[in-house]
């Protein structure tokens, strides 16, 4: 805000000078040559800014239909939040591009929508690594998948590449209970789902 305020300052004190030396038409005439100018260059030399989503980007609300047939309980908008885990295994000499798509992924996931993303290492197995994060609600866990672009979900595969346990990674959605274990389904722990 107030880069913008000195930039609009210095503006006014340096058309108010020109303007003054040159006079206004003169001033006019040569700010809009230089603007036409600019669009020009910038037309030829710009690339396509679009943000290319593997998906058709909506602002409507996230079905509320589960994404798997084994859920117990269908999640509403506002059920919340959202815990997803991801157990996998990586190859010990791989580790540094490990931490690198890690990174990305934390970044990738946090600026669409996730509040806590973590990575956790097994001790006990140290090819073995657990991420954890968090949505606040089930309907933004659902704009979250449609948020990702064709870019962030080929840093998803690469990722994904690097695991190689003979069982592909195992991956587990929990909602927070707002009710008592077991009512409504006469099954304790009926609120998880996964």
């Amino acid at each position: 805000m107030m880069f913008s305020q000195g930039a609009m300052a210095l503006g006014g004190v340096i058309y108010g000078s020109t303007a003054q030396t040159f006079g206004v038409t003169a001033v006019l005439v040569a700010v809009a040559v230089l603007i036409l100018v600019l669009l020009l260059t910038l037309r030829l030399l710009s690339l396509p800014l679009s943000i290319d989503f593997t998906q058709r980007l909506s602002f409507e609300p996230g079905e509320i239909t589960p994404l798997a047939q084994d859920f117990i309980h269908v999640p509403q908008p506002k059920d919340g939040p959202v815990l997803i885990t991801i157990d996998f295994e990586v190859d010990e000499t791989r580790g540094r591009e490990l931490d690198a798509l890690m990174n990305e992924l934390r970044l990738i996931h946090l600026r669409n929508g996730a509040y806590s993303w973590q990575l956790f290492a097994d001790p006990a197995r140290p090819t073995h690594f657990l991420v954890q994060m968090m949505m606040p609600s089930w309907s933004q866990y659902l704009l979250h998948q449609e948020r990702i672009t064709r870019a962030e979900q080929q840093t998803i595969d690469r990722a994904k590449g690097l695991h190689l346990g003979r069982n592909p990674e195992e991956i587990r959605m929990y909602i927070r209970v707002n009710k008592t274990c077991g009512e409504g389904s006469g099954k304790p722990g009926a609120a998880s789902v996964g």
